[in-house]
């Protein structure tokens, strides 16, 4: 009984605090200043467009997920053993 409590307060807590978290990461990084959703709004369409990843850029076209089509071992990691 003890479990399932702690795993409905859990699930609770987590609900509540993680967009919580997610807005005040994005507003004290500067990544958003007009409006409280456009980073829900974003988080949803990654949702349901995973292949958008690829294609998101900054206003500078610097893009945030350059590895993700890369090889990781090959192309994006740098520091792989020598033997």
């Amino acid at each position: 009984m003890e479990y399932m409590l702690l795993f409905i307060l859990g699930l609770i807590i987590g609900i509540l605090l993680v967009p919580i978290v997610i807005y005040l990461r994005a507003k004290n990084t500067g990544w958003d200043d007009s409006n409280i959703f456009n980073v829900f709004r974003v988080l949803c369409h990654l949702a349901l467009h995973p292949n958008d990843f690829t294609k998101m850029q900054y206003e500078d076209g610097k893009k945030p997920f350059w590895y993700l089509t890369k090889d990781e071992f090959s192309e994006v990691v740098d520091s792989r053993p020598l033997s």
